[in-house]
């Protein structure tokens, strides 16, 4: 089999590299070419390689294993050998990684003036399930041990003065481009009919009246509850069930039961 794990070990101070390989010979050939163009994954193992040649650096198998098995004994390797040049600490996952200062700018660059995405409209697919997936996200919540957690994590945290100076800078004398703000304040103005008969155009802060039935349907499209789990909760409620437990049966917020309760929400189901 050529199929399993292997380690590259710089025999001038000790320092290694592990990785898996569904080919031994492919997989080391790679790593040259990387290292001779010097473009090498790992940072710290290309300083090594341009300090100390090739000559340093040794290739050797540590185990032979089906391809199936080689994300499992790679992690198992890389936690016994705490390889120096692993970058990444988790097997097939960059987590942890960070991009050298070169490569930010580099990416940066490379995105300055794309538009891509610019007008793209997504599928009505793709909506419905981003639709359900921020549902799902707004109906969660975190248990009491969780939420101290959060709690005791920011409690007494504070922003750096110099992190601050750096937001403060890039901020200071930025300014949003005047088309942009003209088309957004021209959306804040609805056009109305008067009592005299003429239009006029008012500003939503003075208050643009709708109908009934504008405000029904506003309020169905954001509903989160269909109409049987609202006649579900009201029955609960007649027999004497407190807002709270129907929230935790149901995995529900219970400020939602509360208003079901009082009329103020999904008044419009009978």
């Amino acid at each position: 089999m050529n199929t399993g794990i292997y380690q590259i070990t710089n025999l001038h101070n000790g320092k290694s590299y592990v990785g898996s390989a569904v080919s031994f010979s492919k997989r080391w050939k790679e790593h040259l070419r990387q290292l001779y163009n010097g473009n090498h994954h790992s940072t710290v193992m290309q300083r090594a390689w341009d300090k100390y040649g090739e000559a340093a650096f040794g290739f050797k198998k540590l185990l032979v294993c089906a391809k199936a098995d080689l994300l499992w004994f790679e992690q198992r390797a890389i936690d016994v050998l705490k390889p120096a040049y692993n970058i990444c600490k988790i097997a097939g996952s960059v987590l942890g990684y960070r991009h050298t200062p070169e490569a930010r700018a580099a990416a940066a660059k490379r995105a300055t003036g794309n538009t891509n995405r610019r007008g793209r409209k997504e599928s009505p697919e793709y909506c419905e399930q981003a639709k359900l997936s921020r549902a799902m996200r707004k109906n969660c919540s975190h248990s009491e041990d969780t939420k101290a957690k959060i709690s005791a994590a920011h409690k007494g945290r504070t922003i750096p003065a110099d992190h601050r100076a750096r937001i403060s800078a890039t901020l200071s004398g930025r300014k949003q481009d005047p088309e942009l703000v003209a088309k957004r304040v021209a959306g804040c103005y609805r056009e109305i009919i008067s009592a005299a008969g003429t239009i006029e155009k008012v500003h939503f802060a003075k208050g643009v009246p709708k109908s009934e039935e504008a405000r029904v349907n506003i309020a169905k499209s954001q509903a989160l509850l269909n109409d049987e789990q609202v006649r579900e909760i009201r029955s609960l409620l007649s027999l004497g069930r407190s807002c709270r437990s129907i929230a935790i049966e149901l995995k529900i917020g219970r400020a939602a039961v509360q208003k079901i309760n009082l009329g103020i929400s999904y008044y419009w189901v009978s």
